[in-house]
């Protein structure tokens, strides 16, 4: 992670292999073609789902956690270069069938996280998801 003045990158690999690069540059302006029309919408709508939830052990259960920004605070972030394994992945995203909207950044926001009453899920349900994602 290097965050210097107005540019930002970012780069990490997980355990299993699942890579993420992102890089880019603080912006005030917001992308024309955006599905959201401006960075005060797409920040409430990022802001209105800070809830999470991830498989367990119990493969009939997911585990709740939320994120709790105490000074909701976003700026837009032109991107320069975007890389993951998931979205390059040919076979779940034929080239052409997505593309990056745009990108907010957080800087320095105080938070915390609190813990969500896990959800009851069919079993079947979770394996898909997880299979269409490995």
């Amino acid at each position: 992670m290097s965050d210097a003045a107005d540019r930002v990158s970012l780069e990490m690999t997980a355990a299993d292999g699942v890579r993420i690069k992102v890089d880019g540059v603080a912006s005030s302006e917001w992308p024309a073609e955006s599905v959201f029309p401006s960075l005060s919408v797409a920040s409430e709508f990022f802001r209105a789902g800070c809830n999470g939830y991830s498989v367990t052990q119990d493969s009939g259960r997911l585990d709740g956690l939320c994120l709790d920004i105490h000074d909701w605070r976003t700026e837009a972030l032109s991107v320069t270069q975007a890389a993951s394994t998931l979205y390059d992945d040919p076979k779940l995203f034929p080239p052409g069938s997505i593309q990056l909207d745009h990108a907010l950044l957080m800087r320095n926001a105080e938070h915390s996280w609190r813990a969500l009453d896990d959800v009851e899920v069919a079993p079947a349900e979770i394996e898909f998801r997880v299979a269409a994602h490995s």
